[in-house]
């Protein structure tokens, strides 16, 4: 049977505080500069190891390198007597930790000074979790894009000798590179003597793309290799000559497979 009794409303607000888990503290402000605690709840004594509190300054509870800030809130909540709410870390022995405060006026009680309650949450837990979701997602983002560059810039060897690079999509700055990158790491792996760059599916060809394929072309002939340019549509051959790209030393075919013919003939 439960019993019927009245729970003490002084012992229960008490419980209340020093259970809630956050750490509470109550500053009365003594001057702009000067802000005295007054009252503290079990937690704040147990992470401070302080066995008591009150009549302790800002400057003996918080970091060195906080008391600036910490004294900058308690001034703006007094002046506005809005509440102000902050997130910050601070590093300590045991690493990183994370804490939301929220600092609010107390109800003014004439012929009394101002009384600021600072409630401080430790978010750390949040905050890793959080950190660790980012790097994750970084991470999935990372490999989805190494994929998509491997997807988008496939080097196919159709002979010991040969391979086949078709090009589909818009040429912008970074596909020319991934498209350099594989072009002679796959040369250099593959010891191909001929590379077919296909560029039918490329809508533009301006001079970004131009200056991309003759580069290409004086790389791959370093390591040994013939490129075979194919896909040249007649719109393609009129930018090109109008851009006046000199395609000199880079064999030119309109098809992938009159380039595949021609490789296997050497």
């Amino acid at each position: 049977m439960i019993p019927n009794s009245t729970y003490p409303i002084d012992i229960l607000q008490t419980d209340i505080l020093d259970t809630a888990p956050l750490n509470i503290v109550v500053y009365r402000q003594e001057g702009e500069q000067i802000y005295r605690v007054v009252w503290a709840n079990r937690l704040v004594h147990e992470q401070t190891q302080l066995p008591e509190l009150a009549g302790k300054l800002v400057n003996e509870l918080v970091p060195p390198s906080e008391v600036g800030r910490a004294m900058q809130r308690l001034r703006d909540c007094c002046a506005t007597g809005q509440p102000v709410v902050v997130e910050e870390s601070f590093t300590l022995p045991i690493g990183q930790v994370w804490f939301r405060a929220i600092y609010k006026l107390l109800p003014q009680r004439s012929g009394l000074p101002k009384h600021i309650l600072v409630t401080t949450e430790d978010i750390t837990l949040v905050r890793q979790r959080e950190q660790e979701e980012r790097e994750q997602q970084e991470i999935m983002i990372a490999q989805q894009q190494a994929t998509l560059a491997e997807l988008s810039t496939p080097l196919l060897a159709i002979t010991d000798e040969t391979v086949v690079m078709p090009v589909i999509g818009t040429v912008d700055s970074r596909r020319v590179q991934q498209i350099m990158i594989a072009l002679l790491e796959g040369v250099a792996e593959m010891r191909a003597r001929t590379v077919i760059l296909d560029i039918t599916g490329v809508p533009i060809v301006d001079t970004q793309v131009a200056n991309a394929l003759l580069h290409a072309s004086q790389a791959v002939k370093l390591l040994g290799a013939q490129v075979v340019l194919t896909g040249i549509r007649p719109e393609v051959a009129q930018t090109l000559v109008g851009l006046g790209v000199d395609l000199a030393g880079i064999i030119t075919l309109s098809s992938l497979q009159s380039g595949i013919a021609f490789a296997l003939k050497r």
